[in-house]
């Protein structure tokens, strides 16, 4: 009797059903040289086989846990799949991780082995042997499959015990939300390119098993640097993406609107505004839009976002492009997705909606807290039953309710809004609260200068910010304006080029962040920072202040630049 992908009780399971169904159709790509190789569903699901076999032969147990410290690639795939039908544990890392976090993780979780990126290639070339071995024990749906580790802005992570049942009910849900939003979209087939890091859960379930459930090639877009040209040779028809990414897709037109001479500038503001459907509309997507399409790869039909805050200006941009996002929100610790938008409707824009929750989801506020029941919510934490209990409980009908630590609002017609954080909410000294990552976002998208900033006033008379700049938009305004003379475009990487600007143009760099700054009055005054400083470098990965998901570490940025905050309630810093 032949299986379909809706027998599938385990993400074992679900690759196997996808290698029968989908057989030599394409699964997984990357670029090797200049060209794309393909691996087909049914060679992904034989490669997958053979890992978990070679698990079997160094003793790996069902229920041990696997490390996997590597980008996305196809080899990442074949040990997921492999850890999986071995009924290991799959612990996914970051490579840019620091020494010290990465040493925690695999301390904590207790890893039996460890695969970095190098041996999971030289293992691929060399355990065709072990193929004929008997098969390991398959898992149960209620078996770990990942322990996936938060990144988390406060504190050490946490790992997050995730079944076989989370994460493929999530998949499947994401499944038939996307089918939707796909039907509406007509064709050309659906093709995607992944640019979100799986060993985030937010990058595995919705770009990797997903599109293992439904079929659909995923190409793999391993180098940030080059991911605007990885989508224009592989020309992918829906694509997932952060809001960050595309901000700086926005970025790029307004910077080059701005710098246009008038007529030209004021023809692409234009595009943005004018009618859908009329001929100034035609003209103009025949003249701009359409480039900002051209360079998703000229075949892109629709949008999807999540993990952070997206602004209404954001959406409208991409609204007038004819590339509707589609939003949504989740967390590491419900598989992730919990709820998304699977009808288009920009009066949601402006109500900061993320959709609606997907069925099998429900969500309630508690004292402004989402509590969130889903067959996506998590086990509990690794070794760590004291935090498992503060935010996990079972009521008297028996539902397990996650707290998901978010301030959050559901209206009538069940659209849910985030606002923030319960644990970022201090207080100012005169009593009033502030949610600051909502408002820095604001402050960073409605700037062309500004590319972070940190907030901070935890019991203090007022708001300050440390002010991370946009090094090249301020260089190549600069240049515009014939301050300065650039031979070729700013490099704001080495720390001396950025010392020399400041150097000698401190004031006019101030100047545009206080306009800016000064800009967004719309705001309650109590939130504004008063004072502000310039940090060089910026928060960063490597710094250990950004997440993965590039999320500040508040922890870390206050830690890192105490005594700056501090002179900014003395008399110093810009005000």
């Amino acid at each position: 009797m032949t299986r379909g992908i809706g027998d599938a009780k385990t993400l074992h399971e679900l690759g196997v059903i996808a290698g029968e169904v989908f057989g030599s159709a394409p699964s997984i790509g990357s670029r090797v040289g200049s060209r794309w190789v393909w691996v087909s569903f049914a060679e992904r699901a034989r490669r997958a086989k053979r890992f978990s076999n070679f698990l079997k032969s160094l003793n790996v147990d069902r229920g041990d846990r696997v490390a996997v410290i590597s980008k996305n690639s196809v080899d990442w795939v074949t040990a997921a799949y492999g850890c999986y039908g071995a009924g290991a544990v799959h612990v996914p890392m970051y490579e840019q991780q620091s020494e010290e976090e990465r040493a925690y993780i695999l301390n904590d979780s207790g890893a039996k082995v460890a695969f970095d990126a190098k041996s999971l290639l030289l293992l691929e070339e060399n355990i065709t042997a072990v193929e004929s071995e008997a098969e390991p024990e398959a898992p149960l749906p209620a078996d770990l499959a990942a322990l996936i580790y938060t990144s988390g802005t406060t504190g050490k992570p946490k790992g997050v015990e995730l079944t076989h049942a989370n994460l493929l009910w999530n998949a499947l849900e994401v499944k038939k939300a996307s089918e939707a939003n796909i039907r509406r979209l007509g064709d050309p087939p659906v093709r995607t390119t992944a640019i979100l890091p799986w060993a985030h859960v937010y990058g595995q379930t919705c770009e990797l098993h997903c599109s293992t459930a439904m079929g659909v090639p995923v190409a793999i877009s391993s180098d940030p640097s080059n991911f605007l040209r990885d989508l224009k040779e592989t020309k992918p028809t829906f694509l997932i993406a952060v809001p960050a990414v595309y901000e700086r897709i926005r970025s790029t037109y307004e910077k080059k609107r701005k710098e246009s001479f008038f007529v030209l500038g004021y023809a692409m503001g234009l595009a943005l505004r004018v009618k859908r459907g009329s001929f100034a509309h035609f003209a103009c997507d025949q003249l701009f839009l359409s480039k900002v399409r051209g360079s998703l790869g000229g075949e892109i039909r629709g949008l999807g976002t999540g993990g952070a805050a997206i602004s209404p200006e954001l959406r409208r941009f991409f609204d007038a492009v004819g590339l509707p996002i589609a939003n949504g929100y989740g967390l590491t610790e419900t598989s992730p997705v919990l709820t998304t938008e699977a009808h288009h409707d920009p009066r949601n824009y402006d109500r900061g909606s993320v959709g609606k929750p997907l069925r099998g989801v429900r969500v309630k506020s508690v004292d402004g807290e989402l509590v969130v029941s889903s067959p996506g919510v998590m086990r509990g934490y690794w070794n760590n039953p004291t935090a498992t209990s503060e935010v996990l409980h079972y009521d008297d009908d028996g539902l397990l309710w996650f707290k998901t630590g978010d301030l959050g609002v559901i209206d009538e017609n069940s659209y849910v809004r985030v606002v923030g954080r319960v644990k970022e909410r201090y207080k100012l000294a005169n009593g009033k609260y502030v949610v600051p990552t909502p408002l820095e976002y604001e402050l960073a998208a409605n700037s062309r200068w500004i590319s972070q900033i940190y907030l901070y006033g935890e019991n203090k008379p007022h708001n300050v910010a440390l002010v991370a700049p946009d090094w090249a938009a301020i260089a190549s305004y600069l240049k515009t304006e014939s301050i300065i003379t650039l031979a070729q475009p700013f490099d704001y990487q080495p720390r001396a080029a950025i010392d020399a600007l400041l150097s000698m143009h401190r004031d006019e760099i101030h100047a545009l962040i206080a306009a800016d700054l000064a800009s967004t009055a719309k705001r309650k005054s109590y939130r504004d920072p008063k004072k502000w400083a310039l940090v060089v470098p910026g928060f960063t990965l490597a710094s250990g202040m950004l997440t993965p998901k590039l999320s500040l570490k508040r922890n870390a940025v206050y830690k890192a630049h105490e005594h700056l905050i501090d002179s900014l309630y003395s008399d110093t810093g810009y005000s």
